[in-house]
């Protein structure tokens, strides 16, 4: 759906920007770390950054099945492609 496809682009964004999954993100804030809420991210699995050499060469956001699929089918892409991670 088109809302899908939003979601993915702002989870893919967040993990780029961040260098971090959008799992590290979601975890924080289920920890307590609320104030996170105000950032411009997406706290929510299924955005995963591409990591070649220590540094973030984009990241893969993907959205419309169950948030821990859509974080495993990121990262079979980016496994699919030969990327880093």
């Amino acid at each position: 759906t088109p809302f899908n496809a939003q979601v993915a682009i702002e989870k893919g964004r967040t993990a780029a920007v961040s260098r971090r999954t959008t799992k590290n993100w979601e975890d924080r804030v289920a920890a307590g770390r609320t104030a996170l809420l105000n950032m411009p991210a997406l706290p929510v699995q299924g955005g995963v950054p591409i990591m070649v050499a220590g540094e973030c060469a984009g990241a893969v956001g993907v959205s419309g099945v169950q948030s821990h699929e859509d974080e495993q089918i990121a990262n079979a892409g980016i496994a699919a492609l030969g990327l880093g991670n």
